[in-house]
């Protein structure tokens, strides 16, 4: 088995160099974006400091909650499904009429700022109805495959 070769110095000073400015830039952005939410009064900075008011929901949540699906009304939670991507994809042969995996053709960094904020309440929120009912259905789907439980909404085994 050949050995790892180490990278030489000043690759690793230029890298460190690198990450160092990128945290810095990032630091400039989250400042600018904190200061943006605090001077401007309009509905969409309203709603983003409400969202930040519940338990585990941050400031990136709430910003791409806010911009990338709040910014339209929905009539239901099939007009929110179908725009998240999140509506399953059928399948018909013969007799055989099934539903698949979620079609992901809608808002895919809402749905997945979605599916990471669906993930952190089963963590933090053991006592709820939601992380109870997905432990029962996981419980029961045990030795399944794992891309059936890949998302804390959509159990099919």
């Amino acid at each position: 088995m050949a050995a790892r070769s180490r990278p030489s110095t000043p690759e690793v000073n230029r890298l460190r160099r690198r990450l160092v400015m990128t945290l810095e830039m990032i630091r400039e952005l989250e400042a600018e974006r904190e200061q943006a939410l605090q001077t401007q009064d309009d509905m969409a900075s309203r709603m983003i400091r409400a969202l930040c008011r519940i338990r585990g929901i941050g400031d990136n949540f709430a910003a791409v909650l806010t911009r990338e699906v709040f910014y339209r009304p929905f009539q239901n939670r099939r007009q929110i499904a179908s725009y998240l991507g999140l509506t399953p994809t059928p399948f018909q042969s013969g007799g055989m009429d099934r539903d698949r995996r979620i079609s992901r053709a809608g808002n895919a960094r809402a749905r997945k700022t979605l599916i990471q904020l669906a993930w952190l309440w089963l963590r933090y929120q053991p006592d709820s109805s939601l992380h109870v009912g997905f432990a029962s259905v996981s419980e029961i789907c045990k030795g399944a495959p794992a891309a059936s439980l890949s998302s804390p909404w959509r159990v099919s085994c």
